[in-house]
């Protein structure tokens, strides 16, 4: 009981973290689509938006900023949790083959009490996985979506000056780099994301199949 408290309050330590950072390259998406519109009062026709080029580049260079450090935090907590996440992850592929196998291989003296906690076993296991898996995916989704939020931000209607071209040359860097995601990996093998949470229900399927057909050969 202990330890299925400090394992699942240390996985949604972890999905908190990462829904976190998947909000921030949200908020950077919003930021970038509206990197050239200024906000100007009118007291007749109130709020107009216009369009404008900030001669010091302030809103696009702390756009550029805030992604460099999103990056930057994102090679560190990939650091910190990546052999953490193997370790669930490769745990969680061996609690869910034998939980199932003990479950098959209960008769009819098998108590209702130790069949209720296999199946119990098996969907904490799930869950806890799914708490690592889904913050993962949200954070590779975003990161991408980096690149929409720049193209939307209407680069190529800029004038053909220096200030223009200097404003679209850093987008285009922004749209390049957001083309690869930012990950969390299983010990530096795979990415984790909803796919790799569906493999591990393959793999646990496999070494249980294997379990079975040696336990009826025996």
């Amino acid at each position: 009981m202990v330890v299925s408290l400090c394992t699942t309050t240390f996985a949604t330590y972890v999905g908190t973290t990462n829904f976190y950072t998947a909000g921030q390259f949200k908020i950077l998406q919003r930021k970038l689509e509206c990197a050239f519109y200024v906000m100007a009062s009118d007291e007749d026709e109130g709020p107009i938006i216009t369009m404008s080029i900030d001669p010091k580049f302030s809103n696009v260079r702390d756009c550029v900023k805030q992604h460099q450090r999103l990056i930057l935090h994102m090679e560190r907590i990939e650091n910190l949790f990546s052999m953490i996440l193997f370790v669930q992850t490769f745990g969680s592929v061996i609690n869910l083959c034998f939980s199932g196998f003990q479950i098959v291989l209960g008769d009819s003296e098998t108590t209702l009490l130790r069949l209720f906690f296999s199946v119990d076993f098996i969907i904490a296991s799930s869950v806890n996985l799914f708490l690592y898996a889904w913050p993962c995916q949200e954070i590779i989704e975003e990161s991408q979506e980096i690149a929409t939020g720049a193209y939307g931000a209407l680069w190529y209607c800029l004038p053909y000056t220096e200030e223009g071209r200097l404003c679209r040359q850093s987008m285009m860097i922004v749209i390049m780099r957001a083309r690869k995601p930012c990950v969390l990996t299983v010990g530096k093998f795979t990415p984790m994301s909803l796919q790799t949470f569906g493999s591990v229900f393959n793999s646990a399927l496999s070494y249980f199949t294997v379990l079975r057909q040696m336990n009826e050969e025996a």
